[in-house]
């Protein structure tokens, strides 16, 4: 048996994906026999300059033992958990700050080509590849994820797909006559791609969207794009499912 901490990145208020992998990994790791806990710490990304400060908590933190009990490992998920300090230190890894890689220069991502964006994003390139670097097992949750870390840090890892939840209740069955998306209602989730698209795709099909927002003003810029479409006889939102 094995002392096991989970290091998750919480943005309060919301909740997603990164989540309810942190609790899943670390259910699943309990029922094997190990003793698992998880750690988090809060995440803001405003403001920007704030992120080195939000590194150096993790790289700050004492993850060694807790209670009389030592930890034998830790696995990081996001950035910045994966700045602690441990001497057996994994990577699952969600994703890096992507804003800093594959959404540079994209109306996605607030750093720019300033000076001083160019200086914060150095440094923070330049500390994930140390520290990822400290990993004695790198992995992603896609093979995207990992093919961005070799990308752009130059460090290879494994793709591993966490598990669907209650995997042996899917299966297939007969098709209808709609699109459904699945997230988080964000800018970056580009739902608003789906609704400008749905006027040009035949008019049987319809678009059932799942999820809330956690942004604000995106429900209204949705509703503004539906009713600019009149899609509303052909756009669902189902909220949390």
């Amino acid at each position: 048996m094995a002392n096991i901490l989970i290091l998750g990145v919480k943005v309060p208020f919301t909740s997603g994906g990164q989540e309810v992998l942190v609790r899943t990994l670390c259910k699943e790791l309990n029922a094997r026999g190990h003793n698992a806990d998880v750690v988090e710490l809060p995440f803001t990304v405003f403001p920007k300059e704030s992120f080195l400060n939000q590194a150096a908590m993790w790289r700050a933190l004492d993850l060694s033992t807790f209670g009389g009990k030592d930890v034998d490992l830790v696995i990081a998920t996001k950035f910045p958990s994966y700045y602690a300090r441990h001497p057996k230190k994994s990577l699952w890894l969600v994703h890096q700050h992507r804003a800093l890689y594959d959404l540079y220069g994209s109306r996605y991502s607030d750093i720019s080509d300033d000076p001083r964006d160019e200086a914060l994003r150095r440094m923070l390139v330049e500390g994930d590849r140390k520290v990822i670097g400290e990993c004695q097992f790198v992995s992603g949750i896609s093979q995207n994820v990992v093919s961005r870390l070799e990308k752009y840090i130059d460090i290879k890892g494994t793709a591993l797909y966490p598990p669907l939840p209650q995997g042996s209740a899917y299966k297939r069955g007969e098709s209808e006559e709609y699109i459904l998306s699945v997230g988080r209602l964000c800018a970056i989730k580009r739902v608003d791609l789906m609704l400008k698209a749905m006027p040009i795709v035949h008019n049987v099909a319809k678009l059932k969207i799942v999820g809330t927002a956690d942004e604000p003003g995106v429900m209204e810029y949705y509703k503004n794009e539906i009713d600019k479409h009149h899609l509303w006889d052909r756009v669902e939102f189902l909220g949390r499912v």
